[in-house]
C-alpha cells in the first residue's frame, strides 16, 4: 500500500486515519501488481529509427540471475522515457536489432537462438521463420534496397528473401560451423557485404552467395565480433579483432580499401576488448568504441588517436552504441542501463525512465524499507515511496544470501563470495545499511554463503548455510562454532522457527530436508525427497512443526516437522513467504509467477495480474505494508496485502495449535481481547482525543499481555508452552508495530 505523506501522521486525527487504513480492511482482495523499479539493466543492443530519430529500441540481458533472459524496450522521445514492448517475445538476451528503412515499423530482434519480427513497431512480435534453422544467432542486417531481403549471422550466414518467412544458407566460402558475430552491408552497393566471424573476416560481392577472406594486414589476428562501415565512404571499415597467438582481443583495425587490407587503429586505447563500435553519421571521421569495463572512447581523426569520454557514466560495461543520424546525439548501453550525450560524449546522463530490466535474486523487507539484490547492484528503498532506489554499498560483491534480524530491523546480514576468496564472506550492518562490517565464515576451502537465518529473539545469533554445511555464530558473525553434525555439504535454504528458536530446517543439494532441534548442533534427515532439491523454506509463525519447502517439483509441506506431502505440484519454486499478520496465508514465487494459499497450503491460486510473463525468483513481506516480488528480468513488483484487523491477528495466534494444546491463562487472553476490542471497535467511533487515549491503553494492554505470556512460558512449571508464549509475544508486537507506523 502506498503510505500517505508524513504530514498526515503528525496529528492524532491523522494517526487514526492511518490506523483505520491499516487495521480495518480484513478480507480485502489483492490489488494488481505494480512495477516499482529499479530503473536500468544490462543493455546489450540499441537501434534508432532511420526515419524518426526520436524512436529507438533497447535490447537487454538479465544480469545477476542467469546468463540468459532479457526484454525489448521502446522509446518515442529520444530515450527520455521507455516502455516494454508487446507480446510474443520470449525472455532472452537481445543481441542485435535491424529496422527496415523502407517500413520502419518492421523491426527484427536477434535473441540468443532465434530471430523475432515486429510489424507494428514493437507492439507484438512473432518468430521470423527460424524454427530449426539455427541454434544461436548474433547479428542481423537488412538490404536497404530490398526490404524483404534479410541476413542473419548464426553458425553461418542465413538469407531470407521473403521478410523472414523462410531462410536458406548463404555460406559458400565460409568455414563450416563458424560464428558470424557481425554483418555490415554497403549502403551504396547492397550486394557487397562483410561478415566478422570466429574464423576471421569475410566479404561477399554477390549478396552472400560466395564469400572470400579479407585478413590482409592482420598477422596472427582475425576480424571478430564488431564491424562498422562508413555511411558516406563505404570503402572505409572498422573492425574489432582477435589475436590468435595471445588468445586475446586485438583491438580496433581499419581498412580504407573495402576490406582488402587492414591496419591497427588503437592509438590511446587502454584495452583491446571492443564491446561496441559506431561511426558518427553526421561526422564520419568521428568514431566511438565501447571498451570492456573501460567505458567509451572517441576518435575524431578516423581512429588515429582515441580519448576516454566517461564523464557521467556510472558504469563502464558498454556493450552497445547508437548515434542519432539527425542530431549526432550518442547513446550507450551499459550494465546500468542507457546513457545519453548531446555534446559528443563529453558528458553523459542516465536515460532510463521506464526501462526496468534487471533480475532480482534476493529480497528482504521491513515495514520501513525494501532491500533488493539486483543485476544493477544491492539496493534499498523506503516502503510506500516512489521509485527512489539507492545503493547500499557492497559494490563489486557477489551477494548470495540476505537476512534481517526480526528483533532489530536495522540489522542486516549479507552473505556471498568474491572470486579467489579464501572463505565465504559475511557483511553485517546495524544501522540500516548506512555502513557494513566485513566478516568471514570459516570454511574448509573456498566457498560461498548460500543462505542466512537470524534468531527470532536475538539479533546477534545468526546461522550461515555454506558450501560445506551450516555454521552458527552468537556474536553477530565475529566468531563461529563450526558445522553441526549430520548435515554435510551445501545447505541451499535455511529457516528458524519463529516460535522455537532451537528448531531449524535446512535443505541440502539433492539430499532433501534436515531438521535440528538443538540450535544447529546436530541435524537429522526428514522425508522430503532428495530429488525435490529444495530452494526455499518457510515456517509457520505460530507453529514450528508446520513447514513449507519450495522445490523444483513444487511446494511440499509438513505438519509434524517430519513427513512431507506435495501441496502445490508442477511448478519450480524459487522463494516462499508467509504473512505474519495472517499466518495461514502462504505465497510461492515460481517459474509461473506468484501463487497464494489462504489455508496453509490446502489450496492455491495464481495471483499474477500486472506481472510480466517470466519467472518470479524472490519474495518478501513487509507486515501491514505490502508483498514484494523480484522477477527474472523486470525488477521488483509490489502489491498491497489484505489488511488484518487487530482482532484477527491476535485470534490467529490465540487459536494456534501450540496455544490450544496448552491452555492460555484467562488474564492473558482477556488483555488481548480487550486490546483488540479497543482498536477495532471503539477507536473508529470515538472522538479523536478519546480515541487517542484508547490507542495508548490498547498498547499498554498488549505489552502487559506479552510480558505475562513470556513469563508464563518460563520457569520450572510453565503454564504455557514456549511456542505459544513466543507466538503471543510476536502477535502483540505485530499489532503494536502497526499502531506505531
Amino acid at each position: 500500500m502506498i503510505s500517505p505523506p508524513r504530514s498526515a501522521w503528525t496529528s492524532k486525527s491523522g494517526a487514526l486515519l492511518i490506523l483505520a487504513l491499516l487495521l480495518s480492511r480484513g478480507g480485502e482482495a489483492h490489488a494488481d501488481w505494480m512495477s516499482i523499479g529499479p530503473a536500468g539493466g544490462v543493455v546489450t543492443a540499441l537501434a534508432i529509427d532511420p526515419s524518426n530519430s526520436g524512436t529507438m529500441y533497447a535490447g537487454t540481458s538479465t544480469a545477476g540471475i542467469a546468463a540468459q533472459g532479457g526484454s525489448v524496450f521502446k522509446s518515442a522521445d529520444g530515450g527520455e522515457t521507455w516502455r516494454a514492448t508487446g507480446t510474443g517475445l520470449p525472455n532472452r538476451t537481445v543481441q542485435a536489432f535491424a529496422i527496415d528503412p523502407a517500413t520502419p515499423s518492421t523491426v527484427y530482434a536477434v535473441t540468443d537462438g532465434a530471430v523475432f519480427k515486429s510489424q507494428d513497431g514493437g507492439v507484438s512480435w512473432e518468430a521470423a521463420g527460424f524454427a530449426g534453422t539455427f541454434t544461436y544467432a548474433w547479428s542481423v542486417a537488412i538490404d536497404p534496397t530490398s526490404a524483404g531481403t534479410v541476413y542473419v549471422g548464426a553458425e553461418t550466414v542465413f538469407k531470407s528473401t521473403d521478410a523472414g518467412a523462410t531462410w536458406s544458407a548463404a555460406s559458400t566460402g565460409l568455414p563450416f560451423f563458424t560464428s558470424v558475430r557481425a554483418l555490415a552491408i554497403d549502403p551504396t552497393a547492397p550486394s557487397t557485404m562483410y561478415a566478422a566471424t570466429s574464423d576471421g573476416g569475410f566479404k561477399s560481392t554477390d549478396g552472400g552467395a560466395n564469400w572470400n577472406t579479407m585478413n590482409v594486414g592482420l598477422p596472427d589476428t582475425i576480424i571478430y565480433e564488431r564491424l562498422a562501415i562508413d555511411p558516406t565512404n563505404p570503402s572505409t571499415l572498422y573492425a574489432q579483432t582477435y589475436d590468435t597467438v595471445l588468445d586475446w582481443y586485438g583491438g580496433v583495425f581499419k581498412s580504407t580499401d573495402a576490406g582488402a587490407t587492414w591496419n591497427a587503429a588503437n592509438g590511446g586505447l587502454p584495452g583491446d576488448k571492443v564491446q561496441a563500435l559506431a561511426i558518427d553519421p553526421t561526422a564520419p571521421s568521428t568514431v566511438y568504441v565501447g571498451l570492456y569495463n573501460e567505458g567509451v572512447f572517441k576518435s575524431t581523426d578516423g581512429g588515429t588517436a582515441w580519448g576516454a569520454m566517461n564523464d557521467g557514466l556510472s558504469n563502464l560495461f558498454t556493450p552497445a552504441l547508437a548515434i542519432d543520424h539527425a542530431t549526432g546525439t550518442v547513446f550507450v548501453g551499459t550494465g546500468l542501463g542507457v546513457f545519453k550525450s548531446t555534446d559528443g560524449a563529453a558528458s553523459w546522463r542516465a536515460a532510463n525512465s521506464g526501462l526496468r530490466s534487471t533480475g532480482v535474486s534476493l529480497l528482504a523487507a521491513t515495514r520501513g524499507a525494501v532491500y533488493a539484490v539486483t543485476g544493477v547492484g544491492f539496493l534499498s528503498k523506503s516502503t510506500g515511496s516512489a521509485e527512489d532506489w539507492r545503493s547500499v554499498g557492497l559494490d563489486n560483491r557477489i551477494v548470495t544470501a540476505l537476512a534481517i534480524a526480526p528483533t532489530s530491523p536495522l540489522t542486516l546480514y549479507a552473505g556471498g563470495t568474491v572470486a579467489f576468496a579464501a572463505y565465504p564472506e559475511l557483511h553485517r550492518s546495524t544501522d540500516g545499511v548506512r555502513s557494513w562490517k566485513f566478516l568471514v565464515v570459516p570454511s574448509p576451502s573456498r566457498g560461498t554463503v548460500l543462505a542466512l537465518a537470524v534468531d527470532p529473539s536475538n539479533a546477534l545469533t545468526v546461522y550461515a548455510a555454506t558450501s560445506y554445511g551450516v555454521e552458527k555464530s552468537t556474536d553477530g558473525g565475529e566468531t563461529w562454532s563450526g558445522f553441526g553434525s549430520g548435515l554435510d555439504g551445501p545447505g541451499t535454504a535455511l529457516a528458524i522457527a519463529p516460535t522455537s528458536r532451537q528448531t531449524l530446517y535446512a535443505t541440502g543439494y539433492l539430499r532433501g530436508a534436515f531438521k535440528s532441534s538443538d540450535g544447529g548442533a546436530s541435524w537429522s534427515a526428514t522425508s522430503l525427497p532428495a530429488e525435490a532439491e529444495g530452494a526455499a523454506l518457510a515456517i509457520d509463525p505460530t507453529d514450528a512443526a508446520w513447514v513449507y519447502a519450495g522445490t523444483q517439483l513444487g511446494v511440499f509441506r509438513t505438519t509434524d516437522g517430519s513427513v512431507w506431502s506435495l501441496s502445490l505440484p508442477s511448478v519450480q519454486v524459487h522463494a516462499l513467504a508467509i504473512d505474519p499478520t495472517v499466518p495461514s496465508t502462504v505465497y510461492a514465487a515460481t517459474n509461473s509467477g506468484v501463487f497464494k494459499s489462504p489455508d496453509r497450503g490446502e489450496t492455491w491460486s495464481a495471483m499474477n495480474a500486472g506481472l510480466p510473463n517470466m519467472d518470479v525468483v524472490s519474495l518478501a513481506v513487509a507486515p501491514s505494508t505490502g508483498l514484494y516480488a523480484g522477477t527474472y528480468g523486470r525488477g521488483v513488483f509490489e502489491t498491497s496485502l489484505p489488511r488484518a484487523t487487530a482482532g484477527s491477528v491476535l485470534k490467529s495466534y490465540l487459536e494456534s495449535r501450540p496455544c490450544t494444546t496448552s491452555k492460555v491463562p484467562a488474564g492473558i487472553e482477556r488483555n488481548f481481547r480487550r486490546a483488540a476490542h479497543l482498536i477495532d471497535d471503539r477507536v473508529a467511533t470515538s472522538p479523536p482525543e478519546q480515541a487517542h487515549r484508547m490507542l495508548a491503553r490498547a498498547k499498554k494492554l498488549l505489552k502487559r499481555a506479552k510480558a505475562n505470556a513470556i513469563r508464563a512460558g518460563k520457569g520450572r512449571k510453565p503454564s504455557l508452552s514456549i511456542q505459544c508464549a513466543a507466538g503471543l509475544g510476536a502477535a502483540a508486537d505485530l499489532v503494536v508495530d502497526g499502531l506505531e507506523m
